[in-house]
């Protein structure tokens, strides 16, 4: 099965193999262009679609920025706005509610640290509405949280969280990862927000337990960007580029291409080499767009509240 977590590409690839059907039951789809971004939104309604598609039922908005790595930087006001805007229109919280926010994933692994370090460039403030409410009364309250990955902590990162809401019982958690695409056009140029959570390391085939509304109790919005394409996954896009057909490739042929590669090189992961970079400057969106939409701080402003 092809690899990706963006419901995006997962209505892509059902158009693919369906040929000329145009409408998916269960599904509901919209697209918009905006100031050089492509903002689509994906509701999935019910069994149906969820079945079509392979992903939970709810809603899975894409903002993808194809220009980002030719220009960079010019899309950064554009990119957290966006970013901003449409977190809100999902967390559907007042400002005053406390919020969590929970990067995911391994910081040593650097297609993987995206979650811990937007983490690190958020102004965090719940403890200051305790000890110094003056200080920080035009802000929001918010907390962090960096669980780190089961191979080093030894526990799932859902008990991890579950403790956590346990005690400092937020209104809503906001979920941050690194995510899989069926194709390296995406990686770093897309972001993905959906309010039906999220499973640790399902982008890379470790699937964990799942962090979403059910499991934690309290609304969850996740953001993903994608930063890896599995290689037969690739390879397969590939073969269907050089065809010049999206019919070209078939199940048949993508199993083949991933036995082959299991064979000689196991389960091999793709990211690009200039990797570093477009990690830090994902960060910097999100973590922006994150900062204006729980805080209200102007983007040219948010370096004075980072320590």
């Amino acid at each position: 099965m092809i690899r990706t977590d963006l419901a995006l590409e997962a209505k892509e690839m059902y158009h693919e193999s369906a040929g000329s059907v145009t409408e998916i039951e269960g599904v509901k789809a919209r697209a918009e262009e905006k100031d050089g971004l492509t903002v689509t939104t994906v509701e999935i309604l019910n069994e149906h679609g969820k079945q079509a598609l392979g992903k939970e039922i709810g809603t899975y908005i894409t903002i993808e920025m194809p220009k980002f790595k030719e220009y960079g930087h010019a899309f950064f006001t554009v990119g957290s706005l966006e970013l901003k805007e449409r977190l809100l229109s999902l967390l559907q919280c007042e400002p005053t509610d406390d919020i969590l926010v929970v990067g995911l994933g391994n910081r040593s692994i650097t297609p993987d640290a995206l979650g811990a370090r937007v983490t690190d460039r958020l102004v965090i403030t719940k403890h200051l509405k305790r000890i110094a409410p003056e200080a920080v009364k035009d802000l929001g309250s918010v907390s962090g949280i960096t669980p780190g990955v089961m191979g080093i902590t030894g526990m799932e990162t859902a008990e991890i969280v579950k403790g956590i809401i346990s005690r400092a019982h937020p209104k809503a958690v906001i979920l941050i990862d690194s995510l899989a695409s069926r194709s390296m056009d995406r990686i770093s140029t897309t972001i993905q927000l959906s309010n039906t959570g999220i499973s640790p390391g399902s982008g890379i085939g470790n699937t964990r337990d799942a962090l979403d509304e059910h499991t934690l109790g309290v609304p969850v919005v996740s953001i993903g960007v994608p930063m890896v394409v599995d290689a037969a996954t690739l390879a397969f896009d590939a073969v269907t580029r050089i065809a010049n057909s999206p019919f070209a490739a078939n199940d048949e042929t993508f199993s083949k291409i991933k036995h082959s590669l299991s064979q000689n090189i196991g389960n091999l992961i793709v990211t690009p080499k200039d990797i570093d970079k477009l990690v830090t400057q994902m960060v910097n969106i999100v973590s922006a767009g994150i900062n204006t939409a729980l805080h209200g701080i102007p983007l040219d402003e948010i370096e004075q509240y980072i320590g």
